[in-house]
């Protein structure tokens, strides 16, 4: 976590069951979007394939509401 009182998250390691390290994530470039701090660069570092990277820039992000149903298990099937 940040060390800043705003608590964002500059960086997440993902592990295999094993413990073995899987990927690191580091959230960089900050904005406000809708009131609310989002990362713009996610920076998504491959452990096991060393050197392997991949680079998500965001430029229009925006808030859509996200209906209930969707959440639900018998809509699932919709989106295969």
């Amino acid at each position: 976590m940040n060390p800043k009182s705003d608590c964002r998250p500059l960086k997440a390691a993902f592990h295999a069951l094993s413990g073995r390290l899987i990927k690191t994530i580091l959230y960089r470039d900050y904005r406000k979007v809708a009131g609310r701090l989002r990362p713009m660069r996610l920076e998504v570092e491959d452990a096991i394939r060393e050197g392997e990277r991949t680079v998500m820039d965001y430029s229009d992000l925006g808030v859509v509401d996200t209906p209930d149903s969707w959440f639900q298990k018998n809509y699932l099937p919709r989106l295969k």
